[in-house]
Formats: C-alpha cells, sequence, structure tokens
C-alpha cells in the first residue's frame, strides 16, 4: 500500500471536501492566509476569522503594513486567535524576517525554501509545509494528526513528521492520470472551486486557502512521533465545514474510471477526468485525509463506521 493507494480510495468515498478554507477562491488573500498559519496554532477556526476580521477593518492588507506596526499594536488586532501576545511577537519577526531576506511577497513565493521557514521561530513542518503547498504551489504533502491517526488505524507507524509525509506521498506522482480520472467522478456534475467554464482550472493560485474546514491549530508541536520538530497536538483541524455523508465506494471504482479520456470536467458534468497539478493534488489529498478523520474518527480511535469502511482497504 502506498498514498496513491489511500487516495484513489478516499476519492471511491465521495467525502465533501471542497469547502475547505485553505483552497482557491474561499476568501483569503495571500497575505491572510500567510498570517492565518500562525494565527491558527491553538485555537479554533472562528477565532481566527474573528481576528482576521480586526486586521481587514484596521486595513492591514500586506506584509509591508503589518511591518509598521508595534508588537503590541499587533497583539490587539489578533486578540481573539488567543495567546496573542506570543503570536504578535512571532507574527512580527517573520514578516520582518522575510522583508529583509526576500523583500516583497512575490519574491517570497518563488525563493523560499524550507529550510528557510523551518528557522522562523513559531514554524514547524507542518506549517512550513502548509506555507509552500498551499501559498507556493511547491509538490509537497501536509501532513496532521489526521494523517497518523489514519496511518495507525491502517496499521502503520512512523517516528517522524517526515516519514509520514513521504508514505502519504508516495505513488502520488506517478499515478496522476488515475487519481485525476478518479477525481473527475467526485467532479462529476459539481461547481466547484476545481472547475470553471472550460473545465478544470489547473492553475490554481491557492492566494486564498480558507480554512472553516481545515483548520489544523498549528502549533507546530504537531505530530509527536518523536520527532522533537512534530509533536502532533490532537487539538488540530477544528472545522465548520461540513462533511457529507460518506458512500462506502471503494477503490475499485476509482481504478474502473482512470481510463477516461478527456482532461476536463466542466460544470454540467459531461467529463469525467480532469487534469489537476501535482501540487493541487496534494491539496486535495489533504482535505479528503481530513474529511475523513471528521467523519470517521471519534477523538483518536476509529469509530464503527470508520472501521467498516476501512476494510474495504485493508482486504
Amino acid at each position: 500500500m502506498n498514498g496513491a493507494d489511500i487516495f484513489k480510495f478516499l476519492c471511491g468515498l465521495k467525502l465533501e471536501f471542497s469547502e475547505f478554507d485553505w483552497l482557491e477562491n474561499r476568501g483569503l488573500s495571500e497575505f491572510e492566509l500567510l498570517i492565518s498559519v500562525i494565527l491558527t496554532q491553538n485555537t479554533s477556526w472562528n477565532n481566527v476569522l474573528k481576528a482576521l476580521d480586526n486586521v481587514r477593518v484596521a486595513k492591514i492588507q500586506s506584509l509591508e503594513a503589518l511591518n509598521t506596526l508595534e508588537t503590541q499594536q499587533i497583539a490587539t488586532l489578533i486578540k481573539p486567535s488567543g495567546f496573542y501576545n506570543q503570536k504578535a511577537k512571532r507574527l512580527k519577526g517573520f514578516v520582518s524576517a522575510l522583508l529583509s531576506e526576500f523583500g516583497d511577497m512575490s519574491e517570497f513565493k518563488a525563493r523560499v525554501s524550507r529550510q528557510w521557514l523551518l528557522n522562523v521561530k513559531g514554524l514547524g513542518f507542518e506549517s512550513a509545509d502548509s506555507i509552500l503547498n498551499y501559498l507556493c504551489q511547491r509538490e509537497i504533502l501536509v501532513v496532521d494528526s489526521y494523517t497518523n491517526r489514519l496511518a495507525i488505524a491502517l496499521g502503520y507507524e512512523f517516528e517522524s513528521y517526515d516519514e509520514l509525509r513521504e508514505f502519504f506521498q508516495s505513488g502520488i506522482e506517478s499515478e496522476q492520470k488515475a487519481i485525476n480520472a478518479c477525481l473527475g467522478e467526485f467532479f462529476k456534475g459539481r461547481n466547484t472551486i476545481f472547475t470553471d467554464e472550460k473545465g478544470i482550472n489547473s492553475n490554481t493560485s491557492n492566494e486564498k486557502l480558507n480554512l472553516n474546514s481545515i483548520n489544523s491549530n498549528m502549533s507546530d508541536k504537531n505530530l509527536n512521533l518523536n520527532d522533537t520538530n512534530s509533536n502532533m497536538s490532537d487539538k488540530n483541524l477544528n472545522s465548520h465545514g461540513k462533511n457529507s455523508n460518506a458512500n462506502n465506494e471503494n477503490l475499485s471504482k476509482c481504478d474502473k474510471n482512470s481510463s477516461a479520456k478527456s482532461k476536463n470536467a466542466n460544470l454540467n458534468g459531461t467529463n469525467s477526468s480532469q487534469n489537476l497539478a501535482l501540487y493541487e493534488l496534494y491539496q486535495i489529498f489533504h482535505a479528503q485525509i481530513i474529511a475523513f478523520g471528521k467523519a470517521y474518527f471519534k477523538g483518536k480511535s476509529l469509530n464503527d463506521e470508520g472501521k467498516r469502511v476501512l476494510k474495504t482497504l485493508l482486504h
């Protein structure tokens, strides 16, 4: 079993994930997306939205504008997000370092490395990868507490964040065509953020990646897998979106559809295959795992329905 197998299986379950707020056209600007990575640590997404509203009202809508504020001014604006004094210091330090190193958002997106992000105080693996994948459109999968719980439920345990990520990322690049075909069945007949009048939008900007349904509470004490930099907090991913009642459709359905020839899925759903870029597939996989976790986990354990559903993947 590899990540591609799990991805295709989740596609077959028809989990609703397109309302997840870090996906394109969910309302956040690049600037808001970036600062939300820190704001969402150890709080609910509703609280993050309140903090972002304060920032908007104050007309702070760029890195440069935020950098002109004193730390205490930032703390006042983001107070609803909790731990606001600590977060204000981290935001101020992060934005100052970003502007000093890269000059502006465009250069940051183009040139930032994972290691540079990990050297920023307050950013761990999950936060760094979220910025790289959702904002910078890099081909890297974000994994979190739900990913770890799913791995354990499937009989896998990993000692580090990167081992977990590499396992779930495995096989996806080589099976892009099959996964796109599988997703085509999900998008069929739906007007979603991944479709437009021409079909699939394979150039998703991911500037807006809203989090009502993803909220991964990235304290970056996430993923406690015996890696000091990847402690997983099970308070992650508070969701305000709706999870659909997942059908117990399995991987074989995806496989049957993997030969679909069409590259686009239009709004009327007449086509069943798509051509999403690899970084977009990683975003969807991440969102699907969260949707599965919301639907089938109770705390750290699978509920009875979840156990039944996973049997179709395990056998």
